[in-house]
């Protein structure tokens, strides 16, 4: 665990899961006591939610695909729904919305081809929004999605791969991770769409970005060694 405010060690490493699975993509519930991960602690590649507090694990049922492959997700701000991204054997992907009590699970994006880099979505801080890269005609872009319309808006186009992006905690920004030059670095968008802004240089592949709850700090981890941070708008980072 790391405090929010420097970054600084603020307890040991505790192990969650045991024995021979694979639990991927972990997602941290808003109130931070559950856990959704893609395991496959009874067979396939699932989508489970563990409780924090009662170490308890549960499996989130969607709807049986047999081509089925893994799943990912992303929590609405209010923690009773999840955004899924389900990996498919034929090497698409759809996106389900899914509230975590079983009552609703509804498909809101059709099949497209896959993309790589372990990012499923992220909900705007208002709740109304999530975006997610795919496809779009030689790269993957980043996608907005309106909960309450059901419309769909493209917000980048430049020509490089985007991997993942995150929400600043005001809702006026996107920062993301791209390709650029054989490096992968941090840039950001306005929300409501603009200009995209690199935010770091060099040869790393920066990865990972999340910013702090107060919006000053951008969270980065160059080349999956460890974490640094930046000014939310640039700058050096440590």
């Amino acid at each position: 665990p790391l405090t929010p405010d420097g970054g600084s060690v603020a307890g040991p490493e505790e192990a969650l899961s045991r024995g021979q699975v694979r639990d991927r993509y972990a997602a941290v519930s808003p109130d931070s006591a559950r856990i959704a991960v893609g395991s496959n602690r009874i067979g396939g590649q699932e989508l489970w939610v563990l409780d924090l507090p009662s170490r308890r694990w549960d499996r989130i049922a969607l709807p049986p695909d047999a081509t089925g492959l893994i799943s990912q997700a992303c929590w609405a701000r209010d923690g009773r729904r999840l955004v899924v991204m389900r990996y498919l054997q034929d090497g698409t992907s759809t996106y389900w919305d899914v509230a975590l009590d079983g009552s609703t699970a509804e498909q809101f994006l059709p099949r497209a081809p896959a993309i790589s880099g372990g990012f499923a979505c992220a909900f705007s801080p208002d709740g109304k929004r999530v975006v997610y890269a795919r496809r779009a005609e030689a790269f993957n872009q980043l996608f907005v999605f309106d909960l309450e319309t059901r419309t769909e808006h493209q917000l980048t186009t430049s020509a490089s791969h985007k991997y993942e992006a995150a929400w600043s905690p005001d809702g006026r920004w996107l920062a993301f991770v791209a390709n650029a030059r054989g490096a992968v670095q941090a840039w950001r968008i306005p929300s409501a769409g603009g200009d995209e802004q690199q935010l770091t240089t060099g040869f790393e592949r920066n990865r990972h970005l999340f910013y702090s709850p107060d919006g000053q700090w951008l969270y980065v981890q160059p080349s999956h060694r460890n974490i640094w941070r930046m000014p939310a708008d640039g700058g050096p980072l440590r």
